[in-house]
């Protein structure tokens, strides 16, 4: 079958990420036609090095696009003439599910996040999400979760039961491994931490819902109480002369944690620096399936996280995991798994990687979105006259 995606954009988001890891291991790239409403983004270009069919529509980021946009989007649908439509996130389900729709395309929705009511999402958003909520009835054939907490409060909003699919994210075991102590040592002398060092991490970009503010805070405690430790971030917007980053921190009027905080902007080398940081910090107050928490856990490192999404589940036994907005809670359990003896902290890594590989291989993500999209593909057929 051919799969046709409509995505908002193509940047550096989670569901961008997804999108790219599904079809590189789907087995026949060249079988996806992927729809950006907006730009090329970060995926775009790695999207067609890998034989993928690209389309951007260069909509602006208005509330409502132009009619002429829309049906360029219902044309290069029936052009492309897919076996079923993947939308991701609000606005392309939106704009997806009613070009898919005039065509006569199944469409599947996904859903990547878990809460819909937060402040800090765009009033545009929430009204999206309860637009699709009241329309998930009829308009998608399927919608699929990335979470099960995220599923849960999607029928608690209105979508049925028995149209939401929950695929948990998935990443490739093959690539985030554990690296040797040689190379890991390598690395972190690359980037200049020392020997001896205690490393924290957190990969995610500047957002208020990330909760930098609470994790620097509670690494201050954790500074304090140990001098060895320094914490890595990795980001759109974490560096130090960025204003989200530096706002924090001048906030807290720490000056002498600059030096002890690597703030290194956007990185690609996601697996390598998961492999540097000895404990992985996932400070959200909200969250859906957090990616980075399997990817973290993948080579090995244990994890410190909110209750978030579906971040306990995924945790389970082998980190700590806390309310959100605990500052005390997160310096503690920073503190604790520092003072794990060696041969319980080694034992408590081979159980990180051990949970991921039998329950959150990339495999598994690919062969359950294939699934759906058949399911779709013939419960479509059924509703044919």
């Amino acid at each position: 079958m051919t799969v046709l995606h409509l995505i908002s954009s193509l940047g550096r988001g989670v569901a961008e990420n997804v999108l790219y890891r599904l079809v590189e291991n789907s087995g026949n790239p060249s079988n996806h036609v992927v729809i950006s409403l907006l730009d090329d983004g970060v995926f775009g270009s790695r999207l067609r090095s890998i034989g993928v069919d690209v389309h951007c529509l260069q909509m602006t980021r208005e509330r409502i696009p132009s009619p002429a946009r829309f049906l360029k989007l219902v044309s290069t649908i029936r052009k492309k003439d897919p076996t079923v439509v993947q939308t991701w996130m609000g606005h392309a389900d939106l704009l997806g599910g009613l070009a898919a729709r005039l065509v006569g395309v199944p469409v599947c929705w996904g859903v990547h996040h878990s809460d819909f009511s937060m402040k800090d999402n765009k009033r545009s958003t929430r009204a999206v999400a309860k637009l699709n909520a009241r329309i998930s009835n009829w308009l998608p054939a399927l919608t699929v979760s990335c979470s099960e907490r995220g599923a849960a409060l999607l029928h608690k909003s209105g979508y049925p039961a028995d149209k939401i699919v929950v695929i948990p994210n998935g990443v490739d075991i093959t690539r985030f491994v554990p690296a040797s102590p040689e190379k890991r040592s390598t690395m972190r002398r690359a980037l200049g931490v020392p020997e001896n060092a205690k490393l924290l991490g957190h990969l995610g970009r500047a957002n208020p819902l990330k909760d930098h503010k609470t994790l620097i805070h509670a690494f201050s405690r954790v500074a304090d109480a140990d001098p060895t430790c320094m914490l890595l971030l990795a980001g759109h917007e974490l560096r130090h002369d960025s204003q989200y980053l530096d706002g924090i921190l001048h906030e807290l009027n720490r000056p002498d944690l600059h030096r002890r905080i690597l703030a290194l902007g956007p990185r690609d080398d996601v697996a390598d620096l998961m492999n540097v940081i000895d404990i992985f910090i996932l400070s959200s107050i909200s969250e859906a399936f957090p990616v980075v928490l399997i990817e973290a856990m993948a080579v090995g490192t244990p994890c410190v996280v909110t209750d978030v999404g579906d971040s306990a589940e995924i945790v389970d036994d082998t980190g700590w995991v806390l309310p959100p907005q605990d500052i005390s809670g997160l310096a503690d359990a920073v503190l604790a798994a520092f003072a794990e003896k060696p041969e319980v902290h080694r034992q408590r890594c081979e159980r990180a990687r051990a949970r991921i590989v039998s329950r959150y291989g990339i495999d598994r993500m690919v062969n359950d979105y294939a699934s759906v999209w058949h399911r779709a593909r013939r419960e479509d057929c059924r509703s044919c006259p």
